[in-house]
């Protein structure tokens, strides 16, 4: 295969970041033995700094190397730069972006891959542009249990979730179309949708405008991680983030949409 890119440059959350891929080798133990520590100790800060000691860093740059973006960009044999983050939301991968364009870190001639995060996502940046991402699930991760409560009352209902979701991803496509036309393309990483027609119905009757939404750059919009759990039974690993196989299998179907647009020759 023949790429017309010289690098790859990938952003998203965990799953696009491999979160729980690198873990056994960096801990020097098996997955299975992983595993059953990260279920003994559950989830929030205190497990993840009992599972990973003072290696969770090394941990998750490792498992970059192994996920989906870097198994594609071994099959067209140019460099991977994962540029994901755990825990991210669109805004943060919007931001991001902005953030490289801006410093000049996105070449003409890479191709830009934006795994979808969930929409329970909520990010913001403190004085000194600090980037913050919670997870509306799992309060026990948020470092000030106040501000997760006062955002509860109001903020976090489907309604205000959904608006902002769909507001930044169609941002987003339109700065794929604007600025990338031809090398940025985002990817449905994280739900398992029979399509997005599918996925707004439930919204109509209070955002009906929602389903006008049209995305010109969305790959495998009917494809996620977990069609992928269930199509090869492939169970995830106790954080419930995917195993090795799924992300190759992942890679392969978005290489084949990749070549069928005709974006690798």
């Amino acid at each position: 295969m023949v790429s017309n890119f010289n690098k790859i440059i990938a952003y998203g959350c965990s799953f696009t970041a491999g979160q729980e891929l690198g873990d056994a080798e960096i801990l020097g133990k098996t997955h299975d033995e992983v595993d059953r520590l990260k279920a003994e100790h559950g989830l929030g800060d205190k497990a993840y700094r009992k599972v990973y000691g003072g290696l969770a860093r090394e941990a998750e740059e490792y498992g970059k190397t192994l996920a989906w973006p870097s198994q594609l960009a071994k099959k067209v044999n140019i460099p991977c730069s994962n540029r994901a983050v755990n825990g991210s939301n669109i805004s943060n991968v919007m931001f991001r972006i902005q953030r490289d364009m801006h410093e000049g870190s996105i070449k003409e001639t890479d191709l830009i891959l934006v795994g979808i995060t969930s929409p329970n996502r909520f990010f913001y940046l403190t004085e000194n542009v600090n980037e913050v991402n919670q997870v509306f699930n799992f309060r026990e991760t948020w470092g000030d249990p106040k501000l997760y409560d006062a955002l509860m009352v109001d903020y976090v209902n489907d309604v205000n979730l959904i608006y902002q979701y769909i507001r930044d991803l169609k941002c987003l496509d339109d700065m794929a179309t604007k600025y990338f036309n031809g090398r940025m393309f985002l990817t449905m990483t994280v739900h398992s949708l029979d399509g997005w027609k599918n996925f707004f119905s439930g919204y109509k009757k209070k955002l009906p405008w929602l389903d006008s939404f049209k995305f010109d750059n969305l790959l495998l919009p009917d494809f996620a991680f977990q069609n992928i759990r269930e199509e090869h039974k492939l169970e995830p690993h106790t954080w419930s983030h995917p195993k090795l196989q799924s992300h190759i299998i992942y890679a392969d179907k978005i290489y084949n949409e990749l070549v069928s647009k005709g974006v690798l020759q």
